[in-house]
């Protein structure tokens, strides 16, 4: 399952409930903050909605991106932007008739680095995330937006925190991009009875977890 990790929140802050008898009149293009930050190079959208005069997103609006200043911050496609290089970029944000400008400003993530090796028992307080994203010069990027890949069913990730919810062992796989970072996990539970089956499939991380997980014991 793979998400966003809510390190940034990018939710558009907006009425976004059902329409019903609402006004379907588009009468404005929204944002979720007046410059929004791309940490990546790959392309995509700005998160941008077609919203009507009560601030309630109306769906299936596309947006087409332009600019009327090229640089080199930037290149912008239709459907979304590029970012080549640090800095802030203007662009043109245009559905039907409506058109609205937006800062984008690049803050492009070189390197992701993840706590490698995390160790815990089944019903302890959840563990808090550790990754951080460093830009070209090596400063770390704060709130970067990056998201997570896990096992649903063995853990619950949400709100910087790592829940588990069932022993074994699991990958935390951070990205951005072409970025990637990587935690491995063991949920320990105590009250068990050891699988045998189990121990074999994990037997060759168990080198990994001995130090980490000695601890806990």
């Amino acid at each position: 399952m793979s998400r966003p990790v809510p390190i940034r929140l990018i939710s558009v802050l907006l009425v976004a409930g059902v329409i019903g008898c609402s006004d379907k009149t588009p009468a404005g293009i929204a944002l979720s903050s007046d410059t929004v930050i791309v940490n990546t190079t790959m392309i995509g959208g700005l998160g941008a909605q077609v919203v009507n005069r009560d601030g309630v997103v109306l769906p299936r609006i596309p947006i087409r991106y332009s600019t009327t200043t090229p640089d080199s911050i930037a290149v912008v496609y239709e459907n979304g932007v590029q970012c080549r290089h640090d800095g802030v970029t203007r662009v043109i944000l245009s559905a039907g008739r409506l058109t609205s400008p937006a800062m984008v400003r690049c803050r492009i993530i070189e390197k992701l680095v993840a706590e490698g090796v995390v160790c815990t028992r089944l019903g302890d307080p959840p563990v808090p995330m550790s990754v951080a994203a460093f830009d070209h010069g090596g400063n770390e990027i704060p709130a970067p937006r990056i998201y997570i890949k896990s096992d649903s069913t063995f853990v619950r990730v949400a709100n910087g925190f790592i829940t588990p919810l069932k022993a074994g062992d699991g990958d935390i796989d951070y990205t951005s991009g072409r970025r990637r970072a990587v935690t491995l996990l063991r949920v320990i539970d105590t009250a068990a009875v050891v699988d045998s089956s189990r121990v074999r499939i994990i037997k060759a991380r168990d080198e990994m977890f001995e130090q980490v997980c000695a601890r806990l014991r």
